[in-house]
């Protein structure tokens, strides 16, 4: 065996053994975050490069629902805490290397260094050289308050926001990045925040509690541009709470 076949050899290893791993996770959850607040989703003047960037070389959902349009109950099914854009219930609060730095106001800034946070975690994951086997996973917790104006955020076309059930207050941006194994695009396919405890187990090959989940897999949407449901996403309640 000539040294080019060995090297080719190995490389097929390597490449089986790195498929093999489980990859890790990164959840990314921001709080009061409207549909059209972030720049690729169609906001014209937010700058939130590192998301843009993690949106143009991942997997951009145009069609993500939460299980609430409340805080509490839609963070809660995480079993985790929600940290919020910028350590306030509502984000209008920059630190002192972002206040008055982007032309959208307090909202804007508070969104620039929520999004200048995503970039150090994503420099740390390139310098620890775990970036190619990690899942990034970011969405919102519901739609933007929008009783506080320009400091509440933007739902961008979608009616309303947060506190009610129509598509200002349920539906929001959503990213996953994984380089090497999801593939630069958008998917219009249904899908929610419920989906993403199944779908992290599928991928580390652990077991899901034995009980009845409303999430699904989505590793097929993930990896395939495919479809995950043929049924609906209902969501209770009223119209206005």
């Amino acid at each position: 065996m000539d040294l080019l076949s060995v090297i080719a050899l190995f490389a097929l290893i390597t490449a089986q053994c790195a498929r093999a791993t489980p990859p890790n996770f990164v959840l990314l959850f921001a709080d009061d975050l409207g549909y059209g607040d972030l720049g690729c989703f169609g906001h014209p003047s937010s700058l939130t490069p590192n998301l843009d960037r993690l949106a143009a070389r991942g997997l951009r959902f145009t069609d993500f629902y939460v299980t609430s349009s409340v805080c509490s109950p839609s963070s809660s099914h995480f079993l985790v805490f929600a940290w919020s854009l910028q350590h306030t219930h509502y984000p209008q609060y920059a630190g002192a290397d972002y206040a008055g730095k982007s032309p959208r106001g307090p909202f804007g800034d508070s969104l620039m260094e929520f999004d200048g946070t995503v970039g150090k975690i994503l420099q740390t994951l390139e310098e620890t050289g775990v970036i190619n086997n990690t899942l990034i996973f970011f969405t919102g917790d519901n739609g933007p308050e929008l009783m506080r104006k320009s400091r509440g955020g933007n739902a961008g076309l979608m009616k309303c926001g947060k506190g009610t059930t129509y598509e200002g207050g349920m539906r929001e941006p959503a990213i996953a990045y994984w380089p090497g194994s999801i593939q630069p695009g958008v998917t219009r396919a249904l899908a929610s925040s419920l989906d993403i405890l199944p779908t992290f187990a599928k991928l580390a090959g652990a077991a899901l509690p034995d009980v009845q989940l409303d999430g699904v897999d989505m590793t097929n949407i993930l990896l395939n541009y495919g479809p995950v449901r043929e049924k609906i996403i209902k969501i209770y309640g009223q119209p206005q709470m």
